[in-house]
């Protein structure tokens, strides 16, 4: 499982996929889980969690908050 969160931690997307716990089984089995949630292919939730592109609709950012916990506006490192 991912860390849980703290008051003093800003956790972002990317953070939270670095924190699931190896080997790559959890990370891949996120990334199946948000693709499948949201309809889209998995290299465009890689994408989102590298920073290369971001959720075209606010139904993708609603499924990252369920799944991972975090407000939509830590979700993405500020640019």
């Amino acid at each position: 499982q991912a860390q849980m969160l703290t008051n003093k931690t800003k956790m972002t997307l990317r953070s939270y996929y670095e924190n699931l716990e190896r080997p790559t089984p959890p990370k891949k089995e996120f990334i199946q889980r948000v693709s499948t949630m949201c309809g889209v292919d998995p290299y465009t939730v890689r994408l989102w969690i590298v920073g290369k592109a971001k959720p075209s609709k606010i139904e993708y950012i609603e499924v990252l908050e369920e799944v991972t916990g975090i407000h939509r506006d830590n979700l993405f490192e500020n640019e």
